[in-house]
């Protein structure tokens, strides 16, 4: 995905890419000296996601699996590629929200998690989720 781009254009596109994400505050998305700072960090993250073969991983585990997504973020097709690794229960919980959508329902998640802990009973739903 990186591959292609001349360094300008490769830094362009990672801060695109970066601040359609929605994690960036507005005050910061001007600020040369930020940029300066975690663009690096940003491209060489990219560059991992890039490089590594998903598809190529054999393994897959009894664990159960829930899942936290947003449909604006990643659609739900897409996160279902994840019960290819699990061979037991795969629960998906949709959250509102951009790729950070952990900050803003991190209460109803908490929840959810300790749920998984305590409660054995499938199916339950919680309060503020859709349970797929």
């Amino acid at each position: 995905e990186l591959t292609g781009y001349d360094p300008e254009e490769l830094d362009e596109w990672v801060k695109e890419r970066t601040i359609r994400f929605g994690g960036i505050p507005e005050k910061l998305l001007e600020n040369k000296s930020f940029w300066r700072m975690y663009l690096p960090l940003y491209r060489a993250d990219y560059g991992l996601i890039g490089k590594y073969r998903f598809e190529e991983l054999d393994l897959k585990t009894d664990v159960p699996l829930t899942v936290f997504y947003s449909e604006t973020d990643t659609p739900r097709r897409d996160m279902e590629e994840w019960k290819k690794y699990f061979i037991g229960e795969c629960d998906f919980i949709e959250f509102s929200g951009n790729h950070f959508f952990i900050q803003e329902h991190q209460e109803e998640m908490a929840r959810v998690i300790k749920g998984c802990f305590s409660s054995p009973v499938a199916g339950t739903s919680f309060p503020g989720t859709a349970r797929a």
